[in-house]
């Protein structure tokens, strides 16, 4: 009986001390924060390039300009326009008819860019009412029956309308005509016939070139 006494002791003793054991190692558990695993993020984010932006200069002299993400020009395109040579007279002459010539920029819109017919037509039917301070040395009589491009030259088919009036409208009428017609690309003179003659004078004795450039005339550019 003591034996066992004894015996029963030891494991009860045994039990408590296993007991103690395990309750330490649960509170040493609490204590100690959880812990994760150490993530190197380099490791694992691939490292982004680098993108060298140089903007593309159309013109290395003028910067581009973005505007919403697209380049665009600086020049803007010009709505069509057709280049009309008229008469101003100068201030305070118009009694003795002293007068200077005016170039003027007329936008033609949707119409489409006239012929040598058609831009005569514009200079006989002169100024529009928007156009102040210009005529024209044109008149409802004066004609010009056709014209046509031949080489370097416009080749106008006139009758005896040109030369009528003195010659200071003569002058006019003729300057409005070369002036006019050499903005037009390829065409540098003027060349006048009456019933397929080359016409070298007009009207009581103003006498011209059969072929006519621009002459030294100081021109004026039309402002509203």
């Amino acid at each position: 009986m003591p034996a066992e006494n004894a015996n029963k002791l030891l494991l009860v003793l045994l039990a408590l001390l296993v007991g103690f054991v395990f309750m330490d190692m649960q509170a040493r558990n609490r204590k100690a924060p959880a812990s994760t695993p150490a993530v190197d993020l380099e490791k694992h984010i691939a490292p982004v390039p680098l993108v060298k932006v140089r903007p593309v200069n159309l013109d290395r002299g003028v910067p581009p300009q973005i505007v919403q993400g697209a380049l665009l020009k600086d020049a803007q395109e010009k709505p069509p326009a057709v280049t009309l040579y008229y008469i101003r007279f100068k201030p305070g002459q118009i009694k003795t008819y002293e007068t200077e010539l005016v170039r003027l920029e007329r936008e033609l819109g949707e119409k489409p860019g006239p012929d040598l017919m058609g831009i005569i037509e514009m200079l006989r039917q002169g100024p529009l009412p928007t156009e102040r301070g210009l005529i024209s040395a044109f008149d409802e009589r004066t004609q010009v029956l056709s014209a046509r491009k031949e080489g370097s030259c416009a080749l106008l088919e006139v009758d005896s309308t040109l030369g009528r009036l003195g010659n200071h409208v003569i002058r006019d009428r003729l300057d409005q005509i070369v002036f006019t017609l050499t903005e037009l690309e390829g065409i540098d003179c003027v060349r006048f016939y009456a019933d397929g003659v080359p016409l070298t004078r007009l009207g009581q004795g103003y006498d011209i070139s059969a072929t006519l450039s621009r002459s030294s005339r100081e021109v004026h550019t039309y402002r509203k």
